[in-house]
């Protein structure tokens, strides 16, 4: 009697951790999301073009240019925050030094 009680805790205990393992999977809560998006896109079409993202997974190819894409995506921010960095300063710079050629330029005094 003893021994069947401990096989069905036993039993529930490796259902409970399989229902855990599938709601942490992250295929399954892709899939999920997926499906909310598609039942989302039944009343706002626009939302269709999200569900092409699908073609990243099933293209071997998309899949990897995304991956290369992820690992490179901090070197790529920093070297667009620097480009906008030295942009702003030219434009100080300009803006500081060519403000005489200018014709009206009653608005855009920089104080010194």
């Amino acid at each position: 009697m003893q021994e069947t009680l401990q096989i069905k805790h036993l039993s529930s205990k490796l259902t409970n951790t399989k229902l855990i393992a599938y709601l942490f999977d992250l295929e399954f809560l892709y899939y999920i999301i997926y499906m909310a998006f598609t039942l989302a896109a039944l009343n706002e079409k626009i939302l269709y073009a999200l569900l092409l993202v699908d073609m990243i997974k099933l293209s071997n190819d998309l899949t990897y240019l995304f991956g290369v894409l992820k690992s490179k995506l901090l070197k790529l921010f920093k070297t667009g925050l620097f480009c906008a960095l030295v942009i702003y300063i030219y434009s100080l710079i300009g803006a500081k030094s060519l403000t005489a050629s200018y014709t009206n330029v009653k608005s855009f005094r920089i104080s010194s």
